[in-house]
C-alpha cells in the first residue's frame, strides 16, 4: 500500500468532515467553508485512498523451500534458484540464490516484480541441466504460502532416460553423463557419504569421454586441493579442455586463475580476455568479474 496516498487521502476526508461539522455547529474554517469545497475535498480524499490500494509495491515476502531428487528424495545442493512469470513465459529474477548442501534455500521475493507477472514459477539450474517448476500453490500476488518442496526429475524429463539441457530440451543420457552425475553425488554428499576420491574417479571417467562439466569439476578439485595436492597448472589445462568440450563457463575459471595468479603469473589483461569470452557466452560470473576489473581500472 502506498502510505503517502493513504495518509493524504485520510487527511482530506477528515478536513471535509470537520469543515462540514463546524458549519453545522455555527462555526467555520475559511478554506473549507463552502459545501462545494467540502464535497470536492472529500471526493479527492476518497480517490487517493482507493489509489493507495492499487499502486502498492509488491510485499516483501520471504520465500523458502527444499529442492530434492524426485526419485531418491535426496536433497540437491548447488542448485541455482530464480523466478519466472508463469503466464507470460518470461524471467523475472534470474539466479537469486543457490541451495545449500541440504537442498534448502531462503530469500526475499524481489519488490520490483510487477503485479501482472504473477503467478510465479521457480527456475532451477545446476551444472548441465535446467528446468522450471510451477508449484500447485503458485507464488501469487497475495498468496499465503511461502514454503515450497520442489521435486526435480533428474533421470527422465520426457519419460525416457535423459538430462535437462539448456532451453528445457532433453537429450539422451550418455555414459559420460552418468559418470559425471555419480561424481557430483560423491562430491556433494547427496544420498551418499561425501568422498572426493570417488568423485575424482567418476569425473575422470567422464572427462576421458570429453565431458565438459566433468573437465571443469576436475579442474576445481585440483585448484582447491580437494583430496589431491593443489595443482593450478593442471586445473588450467582441465578448464581449457572443458572449453574445448563445450563448457562455456570454464572461460571464467581460466580468467580467474590469471586474475589471482594461481599456477601462472598474475596477468590482468589475460584475465580480462578470458572474462570477456565468458561474458559473451552469457556466463554471469564472468560478467561480474569483468565489471569488477573495469571498476578497479586495471
Amino acid at each position: 500500500m502506498d502510505q503517502s496516498f493513504l495518509y493524504v487521502g485520510l487527511a482530506c476526508v477528515v478536513a471535509a468532515i470537520v469543515g462540514g461539522g463546524l458549519k453545522a455547529l455555527g462555526g467555520e474554517v475559511p478554506k473549507v467553508k463552502s459545501l462545494r469545497r467540502q464535497i470536492l475535498l472529500a471526493a479527492f480524499g476518497l480517490l487517493l485512498i482507493v489509489l493507495s490500494f492499487f499502486t502498492r509495491p509488491t510485499a516483501e515476502r520471504k520465500i523458502s523451500g527444499l529442492v530434492f531428487d524426485q526419485e531418491s528424495n535426496a536433497p540437491l545442493g548447488s542448485v541455482h534458484v530464480g523466478l519466472a512469470a508463469s503466464s507470460l513465459d518470461e524471467d523475472v529474477a534470474d539466479d537469486i540464490m543457490t541451495t545449500a548442501p541440504d537442498g534448502r534455500f531462503e530469500f526475499f521475493c524481489p519488490r520490483d516484480i510487477r503485479r501482472e507477472q504473477y503467478p510465479l514459477s521457480f527456475k532451477l539450474s545446476r551444472a548441465h541441466w535446467r528446468t522450471t517448476y510451477t508449484p500447485p500453490e503458485k507464488i501469487a500476488w497475495n498468496g499465503a504460502n511461502n514454503t515450497f518442496n520442489i521435486p526435480v526429475d533428474l533421470s527422465a524429463v520426457t519419460g525416457s532416460p535423459g538430462i535437462v539441457a539448456a532451453g528445457h530440451v532433453s537429450r539422451p543420457m550418455t555414459a559420460a553423463d552418468a559418470e559425471e552425475r555419480r561424481g557430483e553425488k560423491y562430491w556433494m554428499g547427496v544420498g551418499v557419504e561425501r568422498d572426493y576420491g570417488k568423485a575424482f574417479e567418476a569425473f575422470k571417467l567422464a572427462s576421458d569421454q570429453n565431458h565438459g562439466q566433468a573437465d571443469a569439476n576436475l579442474g576445481w578439485i585440483y585448484e582447491n586441493a580437494l583430496g589431491v595436492p593443489q595443482d593450478c597448472g593442471m586445473a588450467m589445462k582441465l578448464y581449457k579442455k572443458a572449453l574445448d568440450d563445450g563448457n562455456a563457463r570454464a572461460a571464467f575459471n581460466v580468467g580467474r586463475l590469471y586474475d589471482i595468479g594461481c599456477g601462472v603469473p598474475r596477468d590482468v589483461n589475460l584475465a580480462r580476455t578470458w572474462y570477456e569470452k565468458g561474458a559473451t557466452a552469457g556466463v554471469a560470473e564472468a560478467q561480474t568479474a569483468l565489471a569488477a576489473l573495469s571498476k578497479g581500472g586495471t
